[in-house]
């Protein structure tokens, strides 16, 4: 006790020194010391690395406050400059602890209260006080107050210490690597009394005009199979998908805060780059002329535009002279091809792709309106090579066994002259005039056109172009078509059997037979001595042709014999040779 008496004297005897108007509170205590941490570890508080929030308690009336416990929240208040209670303002200083360096041996301090309501020179509210420690989660309380020394200095004891939570290390900055999926596990802290960890994370995997798409999730186990860690769940602002207006893009990386609104661990998420901002070219007008072959102007024309997923582009092309349209007879022809390097464009841009949809010929304004789609972000170039008069109804390959069949059809023509069809080999820039067609349908009519390219060979794609030829010797394509002829494409017009395939064989070969119609069918296979040593086929099957493979590897090296049976229609052998 005698200690004690002299530890606050001396408190208080500083106090009344520096602070002579005010009212002040000692904080000390005889028996332990004022630490940082409850097992008295941590040095006394506030020491250089900590920082403490002192609260007064007000309890509300009839409201008992158990010893060495903190009353209802709703009813504390910070000292603090500027703050008030019950309307009158507050402000309070805080001296450092004493300490053993000080010859105490225990520590101790004090803090003063300025301007505050006093009754009978003691502080309103009066008590008790409690400390909350930073970054430890340690929280001093002192359930009493007495009197001691003078009629303004008061003395706060029987302090009682509790932690609220554990230590927390928050992860302060991290880098996400690239490629994306990428994911990881950061430590957050939030802390009560205290300010909220933030943490900083850069991924630099994605350009400028491409922000990250990142979704933060709490916790590092069960939510996602990116993180794998066990740990207590977390919370941050933002949570989940993350907006891209909260990214900023410094130094060639994209960065993001995020600040902790509960402690533990969360998830974040990189799944990839976001699109770039895409705007398709705007709906523009053409002015071109087709009605009278003296206003055949503005075409061939090459524009560069620009592409974006499932958003469309409408080119009207219009007439260009005054009270005429165009001939709704005469389509215009267009095509789009990727990128902006081709058909005519020169730009050099990001290429994207594009198709065209529709070509519609409009009868309020006389003009067509081709209504473009993309399917890539990019560009795209678009062409009028001019107006058809042929307007194609369809164009397509039926391929067959070493020739390609070619057929087309027009919806109407109008002074047209002939048909050419150009071949040319996939990836080569060769091509050939296979045939000219004459065309055949009357004015303003359609007609149908098939022709047989009969040197094709199977495996090879071929790339057909049809091209326009009309009276006055303009040349126009009208479409591209591709196909590759097959030797199991075959048109079938009579029964065959074929010889086998490898000839000799070891052990399994393949034989193809044709049928002109459905019907049950039977392939057997002999030895030299007649007898029957395996059954390949045996059952009803479709007309055209066929091919079964026949495995030998259960017999020994020989001439053996191979027959098809189709109904009673017909019957045909073949040799074939076994080597191992």
């Amino acid at each position: 006790m005698k200690f004690r008496m002299l530890f606050v004297a001396a408190l208080l005897a500083m106090c009344s020194l520096a602070f002579a108007q005010g009212s002040s509170v000692a904080l000390s205590e005889n028996t332990f010391a004022l630490t940082n941490n409850c097992d008295g570890s941590g040095g006394c508080i506030p020491n250089a690395s900590t920082l403490v929030s002192i609260y007064v308690d007000m309890p509300p009336a009839n409201v008992a406050v158990p010893p060495c416990t903190v009353g209802p929240r709703g009813a504390e208040d910070v000292l603090a400059p500027l703050e008030s209670v019950d309307g009158q303002p507050t402000s309070w200083n805080f001296n450092q602890f004493l300490n053993e360096d000080n010859g105490f041996g225990l520590c101790g301090g004090w803090f003063l209260f300025d301007s505050w309501v006093t009754s009978g020179g003691a502080p309103i509210p009066s008590g008790p006080y409690y400390m909350e420690i930073s970054g430890s989660g340690t929280v001093w309380t002192s359930d009493t107050r007495s009197f001691f020394g003078g009629p303004t200095e008061w003395d706060a004891v029987n302090w009682c210490c509790r932690t609220t939570s554990t230590p927390c290390n928050p992860t302060q900055l991290v880098t996400v690597p690239a490629p994306a999926p990428q994911a990881v596990c950061i430590d957050v802290c939030a802390v009560p009394g205290l300010p909220p960890s933030t943490t900083r994370i850069i991924i630099p995997g994605c350009p400028p005009n491409q922000p990250p798409h990142v979704i933060i999730l709490p916790g590092c186990d069960h939510l996602t199979t990116l993180c794998d860690r066990e740990c207590v769940a977390g919370l941050v602002d933002p949570m989940g998908p993350v907006p891209l207006a909260l990214w900023t893009y410094v130094g060639g990386a994209w960065v993001l805060d995020v600040t902790a609104v509960e402690s533990g661990c969360v998830c974040v998420e990189w799944l990839g780059c976001e699109p770039p901002p895409c705007t398709p070219s705007p709906d523009y007008t053409i002015a071109a002329g087709n009605s009278d072959p003296a206003h055949a102007i503005g075409w061939p024309r090459h524009d560069c535009l620009e592409a974006c997923v499932d958003q469309t582009t409408v080119v009207h092309i219009c007439d260009t002279f005054e009270g005429e349209v165009l001939d709704p007879e005469k389509p215009p022809y267009v095509h789009v091809s990727d990128g902006c390097l081709t058909d005519g464009c020169t730009n050099t841009c990001e290429p994207g792709g594009a198709h065209i949809v529709s070509v519609v010929y409009n009868t309020i304004t006389g003009c067509w309106d081709v209504t473009i789609m993309g399917h890539a972000n990019g560009c795209y170039c678009f062409s009028l090579d001019g107006f058809l008069s042929a307007d194609l109804l369809s164009f397509d390959v039926i391929p067959l066994d070493n020739s390609m069949k070619i057929e087309f059809a027009t919806a109407s023509e109008t002074n047209m002259d002939a048909f050419e069809i150009v071949r040319s080999i996939r990836g080569h820039e060769e091509s050939t005039t296979l045939a000219r067609i004459d065309a055949e349908a009357a004015a303003g009519q359609g007609h149908e056109y098939s022709y047989v390219d009969a040197s094709a060979l199977n495996g090879t794609t071929y790339t057909y172009r049809l091209i326009a030829v009309e009276v006055s010797g303009d040349r126009r394509e009208l479409g591209v078509v591709e196909g590759t002829p097959s030797y199991s494409a075959a048109v079938i017009t009579e029964y065959a059997l074929h010889q086998n395939f490898p000839n000799p064989f070891n052990p399994t070969t393949q034989i193809t037979f044709d049928l002109v119609n459905d019907n049950s069918v039977s392939l057997k296979v002999f030895n030299i001595k007649g007898q029957e040593v395996g059954t390949v086929v045996n059952g009803t099957m479709a007309a055209g042709r066929h091919t079964v493979t026949f495995d030998a590897g259960i017999l020994t090296s020989g001439l053996y014999f191979y027959t098809v049976k189709v109904g009673n229609e017909f019957t045909a052998t073949k040799k074939m040779m076994l080597v191992k």
